[in-house]
């Protein structure tokens, strides 16, 4: 029996599909040793170094590891501050998105009353390669357990006005003595670009 040319033609737009579904943070999996690919850091008071510790225990891989310490002492101090940005990314206007990753706590101290956190976030931008002010889209929680977790993903709808995105790790210390390491790893920001009807949306 013949198959319909609509069905052919239904199973390559779900397969355009798919392709369009993939990962677009470069280096996401932190897989690349360099990481000169797909991510940029500056720091106050803080450090980046790409680690073998990998959340699959995969020794061809591995992970970022991000470290803050605040700078002071109990009357005045400054805070500390890693940031590291993933390469700016297309994006289409209203489309469904998920976007997660795994993390985990390596050491912190400080007196009391300070503070040590990591962030993972994605903005926005109504303009190509990320001109202008970002609108920052709800972020997943990040764990802070000492071992590394199932991958936790936030999902939600592309505002009507985003034609590109980027993400950004932090690794913050605030307070006396404050300092942390964390690792991040298997970082993914996927978008859903089919219609219920099976159509690829333009």
């Amino acid at each position: 029996m013949r198959t319909p040319t609509y069905v052919l033609l239904s199973a390559l737009l779900v397969s355009s599909a798919i392709a369009d579904d993939a990962n677009f943070l470069l280096n996401g999996d932190f897989a690349n040793a360099a990481m000169a690919s797909g991510w940029t850091c500056h720091s106050i008071f803080g450090s980046q170094t790409w680690s073998s510790d990998d959340s699959g225990a995969m020794a061809t891989s591995g992970s970022i590891e991000l470290s803050a310490s605040a700078y002071g002492d109990q009357n005045s101090w400054f805070q500390g501050l890693e940031i590291c940005d993933s390469s700016c990314f297309d994006v289409r206007p209203g489309a469904a998105y998920s976007y997660g990753g795994q993390s985990r706590l390596i050491a912190v101290a400080g007196a009391a009353g300070s503070s040590f956190v990591m962030h993972f976030s994605c903005g926005v931008y109504a303009q190509d390669s990320c001109s202008g002010s970002p609108t920052w889209l709800p972020a997943p929680a990040t764990s802070m357990a000492a071992g590394w977790t199932a991958p936790i993903s936030l999902d939600g709808t592309l505002p009507a006005n985003a034609v590109s995105a980027g993400c950004q790790l932090q690794a913050i210390a605030d307070g006396e003595n404050a300092s942390g390491t964390g690792h991040f790893d298997n970082l993914f920001f996927t978008t859903d670009v089919i219609f219920a009807d099976g159509l690829e949306s333009q």
